[in-house]
């Protein structure tokens, strides 16, 4: 899905690399089918899309949940966090 992806957005530099660094530069890519089938992805006649933005775009409402879950439980951490500061300046004696 990532060659795919790189290619699709002219990244062939970044392909270089990437296929060099994970050792991937002499294997032949999976077939796009068995690909769509691994992650329960339906083909359009007319969907020329990269398969990494179909399953992005096929899963958006699970991610941007995910994305909102993550959000609030930082900020929930973040004000604990402040608050325990503040107790803790609070207990401390002034000089």
């Amino acid at each position: 899905m990532i060659r795919e992806y790189l290619l699709f957005n002219r990244y062939h530099n970044t392909l270089s690399v990437f296929l060099s660094e994970t050792g991937l530069d002499d294997a032949e890519p999976l077939a796009k089918d068995i690909l769509e089938e691994a992650v329960n992805i339906i083909r359009e006649p007319r969907d020329c899309l990269p398969l990494l933005y179909r399953f992005a775009s096929s899963n958006r409402r699970d991610i941007e949940e995910a994305l909102n879950t993550r959000r609030v439980h930082s900020s929930e951490e973040t004000h604990a966090g402040t608050d325990a500061q503040s107790q803790y300046a609070a207990s401390r004696p002034a000089f």
